[in-house]
This record gives C-alpha cells, sequence and structure tokens, in this order.
C-alpha cells in the first residue's frame, strides 16, 4: 500500500485497519497522521487546472468521474451475480431466508431434544429402585 493511497482515500482508518497494513513500533504518529490525513481535502482539479489549463481540466475531470461511476457500478453488478449464482445455481452458498429457515429448524430441534433429555430423566428418576425404597 502506497501512502498515495492512503491520501486519496476517503476513509483512512479503514485502510489502516486492513489486513494489508502492518505497523511496526509506535502506531499513535501513524494515527495523528491519517486524523490529518482525514481532514486533508486538497482541490486536485485546481491543481492540475494551473498546469493544463481549466478546459482541459474539466473534461479529465468529468472522464474520470464518468470512469469510476462505471467501475463502481460494474463491480456491484458483478458482486450481485456472483452472489445470485453462488446461491441460486451452483448452490454453494445459501440464501438469507434460507439459512434463517435452517436456524429456526435448528433451535426448535434443540429445545426438542432438551425436553427429550429432561423427560428421560424424570422417567431415570421414577424408575430408580434406590429412590423409591
Amino acid at each position: 500500500m502506497s501512502l498515495l493511497h492512503l491520501a486519496l482515500s476517503r476513509n483512512k482508518t479503514a485502510i489502516l485497519h486492513s489486513s494489508e497494513v502492518e505497523l511496526e513500533g509506535d502506531s499513535a504518529v501513524l494515527m495523528d497522521l491519517a486524523a490529518v490525513l482525514q481532514d486533508l481535502e486538497l482541490d486536485w482539479e485546481y491543481e492540475l487546472s494551473r498546469w493544463i489549463g481549466p478546459v482541459a481540466t474539466q473534461l479529465l475531470g468529468g472522464h474520470l468521474r464518468s470512469r469510476s461511476r462505471w467501475y463502481q457500478q460494474g463491480f456491484a453488478s458483478l458482486n450481485q451475480n456472483l452472489a445470485e449464482y453462488l446461491s441460486e445455481e451452483s448452490r454453494t452458498l445459501v440464501g438469507e431466508r434460507e439459512a434463517q429457515a435452517r436456524f429456526r429448524e435448528l433451535d426448535k430441534a434443540k429445545i426438542d431434544l432438551e425436553r427429550l433429555e429432561a423427560r428421560i430423566e424424570r422417567l431415570s428418576r421414577s424408575l430408580d429402585p434406590s429412590d423409591n425404597a
């Protein structure tokens, strides 16, 4: 991970807590840096417009925002399609409703088993000759 990625991200804390980050030493300094970077809002378009001009910057910024939205929609669609395939077609994953139904069945079976154990315990006590003497 690069510091540029950290600086450009909106959620710096999530990046710092990800599994890809390895910290050595005092993490307080890094957390202070993250707080500073979190509050840092650079106007990249303004800085770029000083180099390539306002018209080119507007076109480039619009194109990059459009590409970003397109990629986000594509990844969201891929995520949804993959989840549907894994749960509906390949049956590798179960859907949430199906999982909840199975959990309810397991809870009911657990209660039934506990009742059966209590019933067996009562029967064993009533049949035990040492208790009746």
